[in-house]
């Protein structure tokens, strides 16, 4: 795999569950909902958990490509913590994402820490299996692409279905989905996660 420039190179990186009520959950949470715009009432899901809007995403990338050879690197030395630095943490969730998406709105009845914790789950056991099936695999990144689209909310946009074209070392080109949407702000890209499915 192609190396990236020292700069970058150096650049800390940083139960399923069977009913439809954190399915839905996590649809609402991912944009597909097919609402997006965010609640003007949105300021109480940050104050429950007395955050503030963030404008910077710590540990982001310049692009979803630059992202995308992050995870793969990250893969290759199977170093989880790295892995988990490349998605938005509980913070920058519950006072960037979270306020603006349809779930958030006070009808909907979805507190912010159920859905993060939903989330949080299923993104965790998604990485440990991403690690158990191409941890320690050296691929070069072709392209990254998005089979959904992009959802644009009032100050972010969500570009989701993310795939990868990737070159082994036989110089065979695979196309693969490694993780989810990617989250862009102020030309600043991270994970949502890592639910593919």
């Amino acid at each position: 795999m192609d190396q990236l420039p020292p700069k970058l190179a150096r650049r800390r990186i940083g139960r399923r569950l069977r009913c439809w009520g954190p399915a839905a959950a996590l649809v609402a949470v991912l944009g597909l909902s097919g609402c997006g715009r965010g609640s003007p009432d949105s300021g109480t899901a940050q104050a429950a958990f007395g955050t503030t809007s963030y404008r910077r995403l710590d540990g982001a990338c310049d692009s979803p490509f630059e992202l995308a050879q992050q995870v793969l690197l990250a893969l290759e030395r199977r170093d989880v913590e790295a892995l988990e630095h490349l998605r938005v943490s509980e913070q920058e969730f519950a006072g960037t994402i979270w306020p603006e998406l349809p779930a958030s709105r006070p009808e909907r009845h979805w507190p912010l820490d159920y859905v993060w914790g939903d989330l949080n789950q299923k993104s965790q056991m998604s990485l440990a299996r991403l690690v158990q099936g191409y941890g320690g695999k050296r691929w070069r990144l072709m392209r990254v692409d998005f089979e959904a689209g992009s959802t644009r909310y009032d100050s972010y946009v969500v570009h989701r279905d993310s795939r990868v074209t990737v070159m082994d070392g036989s110089g065979r080109q695979h196309r693969a989905a490694l993780f989810g949407s990617i989250v862009e702000l102020d030309g600043q890209y991270k994970l949502m996660s890592y639910i593919t499915d």
